[in-house]
């Protein structure tokens, strides 16, 4: 068994748009001061916002990632294999759908006279039903 060794992937950095924001502290109306422990307490709060936005950001970038990586790893043979299945499985309840049942002898039928539009519709919901199972 031969080992190769992979070359370097150079990767441009990230595009990154740096965003700063001012929190500024309001009485309301009211003509008071602001307490160093208030101000204390609204830095904490801040921060504590900053850390978990920044957290949401990197788990949002992660799952992104992996998804991306998935959707690379994937087998296009496999894909193309399921697809089939999946299209040939709608065109057999379509055409079940579509299939009208002669009447036995002495059974009474009842006509149903459906528009074309509602017919389409209808086909159009079992081929999404179809496509979710």
């Amino acid at each position: 068994m031969e080992v190769k060794e992979l070359e370097q992937v150079e990767c441009s950095d990230f595009n990154v748009v740096q965003n700063n924001f001012v929190v500024c502290l309001d009485t309301m109306g009211q003509d008071c001061e602001i307490s160093d422990d208030q101000r204390r307490f609204v830095l904490k709060t801040v921060q504590a916002f900053r850390e978990q936005w920044e957290r949401a950001e990197r788990e949002c970038l992660s799952q992104d990632r992996e998804r991306r990586i998935e959707v690379i790893n994937r087998d296009p043979q496999v894909e193309i294999e399921t697809k089939e299945k999946v299209d040939e499985a709608i065109q057999k309840a379509v055409e079940e759908f579509l299939a009208v049942e002669e009447p036995k002898e002495g059974e009474v039928v009842q006509e149903i006279h459906v528009d074309e539009e509602y017919r389409q519709l209808e086909l159009q919901h079992l081929r999404l039903k179809k496509q979710a199972e």
